[in-house]
């Protein structure tokens, strides 16, 4: 019995098998560069073209066809199957079914050149425009108002299209009209062309000299605030051209459409004779308009109060309505439109969002049931709206987040509002409920950290993620301190496009995209992060300096040192001098571009632009002049000096110009650049008592030499 199942899985596999034989199929043609043949097969197509001498051999599958195409310029004339014609005068594609090809079958594809077709176009070329593969054709094109055109392209359509101020009546072929009534524009596709030349009649009018009706939009109110567009017209007619009568045309110009120019702002009323027009969306739309006919507009609506009430039918549930907001998009108060007495203005129009995603939940206006997350509607009622809610809320997700360790050095928040964010409490995990609306989460790690993976439900996720249900989530973090500092300037008055640095590139945890910005940009970075990916352009070529030497920076720079400066110019800076007056007494510190320390004492070249900084001795105090003007301290105490000429500047001690100290003051506390604290120093002689390097003394940088 097994070897009978044995033989029925065989023959059930070879039997679909020899359903699919191939078979070979032997093709002529008279002309090789005519046609090509297309075999489709597992929604895939192969073109295979003739041989030089117009012969081909195919092998197909017995349960497929082929198709034979017409390149453009050809007809196929003829196409026989072994001497049996199954096709004539094919000038696309033709298939050939698979019941038609048996195997070893020859197939006769005979072609001719196909005649050239053109288009004549014969209308007044002061009224219409002509356009064909992207060329428009003038009156200069035209000669005794015909336009000839050859069509060389089998699929761009000639369009005929009435010029600003006309219209077109009718398009003539072939003794009918063509052309749809009130169509300003029309289409002539190459695939409805005969060979030879296509004559069109075009007859067009002046819009203006068929406008012999009138009729006048009174505005009551401003008519600025009102928009009248003809059906004949493109733009549409306002402001001082109303009041006063307007000509049109019943034949094209109807329907008349008049609407609010004021965005989130209906009108209040439209009526022709005693008649109030119903409007659709602030739409008012004129389907008759008799010749003197009066159309009047009121723009404002009357000073009215319209009350809006809110019912909540389950207790504690306002939450579902997320907000209100009014004609401008402008948020209402909550505590404004839950009060009892809230009211709006007659017209204005209200917007009130839904919370589906935290709520289940009806709602009705006036009695009628409202579909979808919004409530909108314009309050043109006297006697007010009647807003009911029926809310049940929807348990929030619960979501679980694991980690190593109290604290746990992140923090989540909700990326649809950041507002509302999430600290881990406990010590290896902590719970949160995370609204349903608010699911979109990031993970966001303390300074000197970074996170290394996140694993939402065991399966690995971004720093930023979402949730659709009760989850838990798995954050790894370390340290990661960017201890070193680099001065980035671009010039200030030069055209920049844009400036962006990337550190750690690769798309990674450490990734980290900076914003250049004119002028001096201080950045943080690691060794880890190099190389720095520059992202730079000017209107116009740029220099680069790395500390002072001009430097081919086009894209990435590595093998730099801490504290370096990167300058770019469009223009080559002057530079100026500026000499050193320092006081012998006087121990201040003076920098350049933020963290160079200038040892000099006698006289230092910088670049234009370039920011000299002079700090003081902790507890100490100033006086700083450049050329005779003097420097006032900033709120750090230090003084800035924006070189922009030859100079002279001079520093020496007190009188108290900066920031004055108390005795408290002198008790100063010491920290390297990496922010490890060394401790309170009673002095500063305790402090230069530290071994050389830089340190931070009383919020202040010191060098030690």
């Amino acid at each position: 019995m097994r070897h009978f199942y044995h033989l029925l899985t065989l023959l059930a596999v070879l039997l679909p098998i020899a359903a699919k034989a191939d078979k070979t199929v032997n093709l002529v043609t008279n002309d090789p560069d005519a046609s090509c043949v297309i075999v489709t097969a597992d929604y895939s197509s192969t073109r295979h073209d003739w041989n030089a001498d117009g012969t081909m051999l195919l092998t197909v599958a017995d349960n497929r066809g082929i198709n034979i195409q017409t390149n453009s310029g050809y007809t196929v004339s003829s196409i026989s199957v072994d001497g049996n014609q199954v096709a004539s005068n094919v000038s696309s594609i033709y298939y050939i079914a698979p019941k038609a090809l048996t195997d070893g079958c020859t197939v006769d594809v005979q072609a001719i050149s196909r005649q050239k077709s053109t288009v004549t176009i014969a209308g007044d070329p002061s009224q219409i425009m002509v356009s064909y593969n992207y060329q428009n054709y003038g009156s200069s094109a035209w000669v005794d108002g015909r336009l000839t055109l050859e069509i060389t392209d089998s699929y761009s359509p000639v369009k005929v299209s009435a010029l600003a101020g006309f219209g077109l009546r009718s398009v003539m072929w072939n003794g009918s009209n063509e052309l749809n009534p009130g169509d300003r524009t029309f289409a002539i596709y190459p695939s409805v062309l005969k060979p030879g030349d296509n004559l069109f009649e075009v007859s067009s009018y002046s819009q203006q000299a068929e406008r012999t009706s009138h009729f006048t939009v009174k505005v009551n109110g401003n008519p600025s605030a009102v928009n009248v567009r003809l059906a004949g017209d493109d733009g549409s007619i306002s402001g001082e051209a109303l009041n006063a009568p307007i000509a049109f045309s019943p034949a094209f110009d109807l329907p008349v459409r008049i609407e609010s120019a004021v965005y989130g702002r209906d009108l209040y009323q439209v009526r022709v004779g005693d008649k109030v027009i119903t409007p659709s969306y602030g739409v008012y739309t004129l389907s008759e308009v008799a010749d003197n006919e009066v159309v009047t507009v009121d723009v404002d609506y009357p000073d009215i109060d319209i009350p809006v009430r809110f019912t909540f039918t389950n207790p504690d549930t306002d939450g579902a309505v997320s907000n209100v907001t009014d004609s401008k998009f402008n948020l209402i108060p909550r505590t404004t439109w839950s009060a009892s007495d809230f009211t709006v203005k007659m017209g204005e129009i209200l917007r009130v969002a839904l919370d589906t995603e935290n709520f289940t939940l009806s709602a009705t206006l006036n009695g009628e049931a409202v579909e979808g997350s919004y409530i909108t509607f314009s309050a043109i009622e006297p006697e007010g709206y009647d807003i009911v809610v029926d809310a049940t809320p929807k348990a929030p997700y619960q979501v679980t987040f694991y980690y190593e360790g109290q604290p746990a050095h992140f923090s989540v928040v909700c990326v649809n509002n950041t507002e509302k964010s999430f600290e881990m409490t406990g010590r290896d995990e902590t719970v949160v409920d995370v609204p349903r609306n608010l699911n979109r989460l990031r993970v966001v790690p303390e300074d000197g950290w970074i996170v290394t993976y996140v694993y939402v439900d065991g399966v690995e996720a971004s720093e930023e993620f979402t949730v659709t249900g009760n989850s838990t989530v798995d954050v790894y973090v370390e340290e990661y301190h960017r201890d070193n500092t680099a001065v980035i300037y671009l010039q200030p008055d030069a055209e920049w496009v844009y400036g962006l640095l990337t550190l750690n590139s690769g798309g990674g945890a450490l990734e980290q995209f900076i914003s250049l910005q004119p002028g001096y940009n201080v950045v943080k970075y690691n060794e880890a992060d190099l190389p720095f990916i520059f992202d730079v352009h000017a209107n116009g070529n740029y220099t680069c300096y790395l500390n002072g030497v001009p430097t081919n920076v086009l894209a990435s720079v590595t093998g730099f040192a801490d504290l370096s400066v990167f300058k770019f110019y469009t223009s080559t800076p002057a530079f100026m001098t500026v000499a050193l007056a320092i006081a012998s007494d006087c121990d201040a510190t003076v920098s350049s571009d933020i963290v160079t320390d200038i040892t000099s004492r006698e006289s230092v070249s910088v670049a234009e632009g370039t920011q000299l900084t002079i700090t003081p001795a902790p507890a100490g105090d100033l006086t700083v002049k450049f050329n005779g003007a003097p420097l006032v301290a900033g709120a750090d105490g230090t003084y800035t000096l924006t070189v922009t000429e030859n100079g002279r500047l001079e520093v020496e001690n007190g009188p108290q110009t900066g920031v004055a100290h108390t005795a408290a003051d002198r008790h100063l506390e010491v920290y390297t650049l990496q922010g490890i604290r060394l401790g309170i120093f009673d002095s500063i002689s305790e402090v230069r008592s530290l071994p050389k390097g830089i340190y931070i003394v009383g919020g202040r940088k010191l060098e030690l030499r």
